[in-house]
């Protein structure tokens, strides 16, 4: 079973900039600003102290009709960023992704794995900036 969240915005496809909602596309639309189905906020995440860098190579099976990185396929990526033994030997029972900035296929992806509080993180990063953030618990 699985719940979500995501906050939602218009984008120019060409500029691939975001764009203010006139009145009328709004309205096609129904907001839901008061439901939020996480009881804490999304916090954010720092690179901080890793315990090891791994470059990862976007695959064309990873890109949507968008032109950029599927969201599930963040969530393949991470399982690929994992420690062997990690990988092998934990049952996560809890995964939330948080995507930052989307990623091209011309991007070349660094992700960071960091162990904190019991939780696995897996960072990526293009050009120095987060990207989005996997965390495995």
């Amino acid at each position: 079973i699985v719940i979500g969240t995501s906050r939602w915005i218009f984008v120019d496809t060409d500029r691939r900039r975001p764009v203010r909602l006139t009145a009328d596309i709004a309205d096609l639309y129904e907001s839901e600003t008061d439901k939020n189905v996480f009881l804490e906020e999304m916090e954010d995440i720092k690179c901080g102290d890793y315990l090891f860098k791994k470059d990862y190579c976007i695959q064309r099976r990873d890109i949507d009709i968008n032109m950029h990185m599927h969201n599930i396929n963040y969530l393949d990526a991470a399982y690929e960023m994992l420690p062997e033994d990690v990988y092998n030997n934990e049952n996560f029972n809890q995964v939330r992704i948080w995507y930052k900035r989307e990623i091209r296929p011309q991007d070349e992806v660094k992700c960071r794995y960091l162990y904190e509080d019991n939780i696995h993180y897996i960072i990526m990063t293009v050009e120095g900036k987060i990207h989005s953030v996997i965390a495995l618990s």
